[in-house]
């Protein structure tokens, strides 16, 4: 919003959220891999692991071996 208030959205500005987004993205994804591998927090039964996020729903198939 504000891009374009300033007078639009250039390449260098949709560069910049693209590679915001997909660094965000890796974050999440990280996060779920080390609660997992890491800390053993998604480890165990279903009402032992933590809470499933929307943006961290790689965790349960990971869990359920569907992916390792």
């Amino acid at each position: 919003m504000g891009a374009v208030l300033a007078g639009g959205i250039g390449a260098n500005a949709w560069i910049a959220l693209v590679g915001g987004l997909l660094i965000m993205a890796g974050g999440h994804s990280f996060n779920s891999f080390l609660d997992y591998a890491w800390t053993g927090l998604d480890k165990g039964e279903v009402g032992e692991r933590s809470a499933e996020k929307d943006y961290a729903g790689g965790q349960s198939i990971i869990a359920l071996g569907i992916v390792s």
